[in-house]
């Protein structure tokens, strides 16, 4: 996860002159960790970037319902194949 938001997300940010200020995510190991006083690498790695972690875990849909919503909205809007044939998507050049 440090690897995709160093190399595809903060890229992709500066390129737009965006900045994160707060991420949300769920408890899952790969963003936090349940020891008490321990750190986990992603968590320091957004403090580095001065970008503020919010964990909650994964049973509130309050906070996940409507984020699972806004990116079902991006897809749909954003990431529409070309055209359809068969099982396959493909993309015209």
């Amino acid at each position: 996860m440090i690897d995709f938001m160093r190399f595809k997300i903060m890229p992709l940010l500066r390129t737009f002159h965006l900045k994160i200020d707060h991420i949300v995510t769920n408890k899952s190991q790969e963003f936090s960790t349940a020891w008490e006083r321990g750190n986990h690498k992603y968590t320091d790695y957004l403090h580095k970037q001065n970008i503020n972690s919010i964990v909650y875990s994964a049973d509130h849909p309050e906070v996940f319902q409507p984020l699972h919503e806004f990116t079902s909205v991006l897809m749909n809007r954003f990431y529409q194949p070309v055209w359809h044939e068969g099982d396959r998507f493909l993309r015209s050049a």
